[in-house]
């Protein structure tokens, strides 16, 4: 996958879910309750998780359980985790804009879900 397609994939998941996947503690998780997924768990097939991947930075999951199609784009994959464990869903289209603006990337996925409000 390319900046892009990750980005369109994470903003889907993301805007449609408009939920983040947290644990009881208020913990961010790859695989939450409910099948929730965080914006890095949205890219990770159910063949590939591991619970053990919990508690670990996007970068850390990459490496350690050999993802290498992302490994060009950890850096992009940390700040999407960022804006899902650190904002409201309610921020998340602002944020995600502002990211695409600096990254880079065309944001008509987003323009999408705004559309259908």
């Amino acid at each position: 996958m390319n900046a892009q397609e990750i980005f369109d994939t994470v903003v889907t998941h993301l805007l449609t879910q408009n939920e983040q996947s947290v644990g009881m503690d208020g913990e961010c998780l790859y695989r939450g309750p409910g099948g929730l997924k965080c914006a890095v768990g949205a890219l990770i097939t159910d063949d590939e998780y591991s619970i053990d991947m919990e508690e670990n930075s996007a970068a850390t999951v990459i490496l350690r359980f050999n993802l290498d199609r992302f490994s060009a784009h950890t850096d992009l994959l940390d700040e999407l985790q960022s804006i899902h464990d650190l904002c409201s869903p309610s921020n998340w289209p602002e944020r995600l804009y502002t990211f695409a603006l600096i990254h880079g990337l065309n944001t008509e996925v987003i323009d999408k879900f705004q559309h259908k409000a």
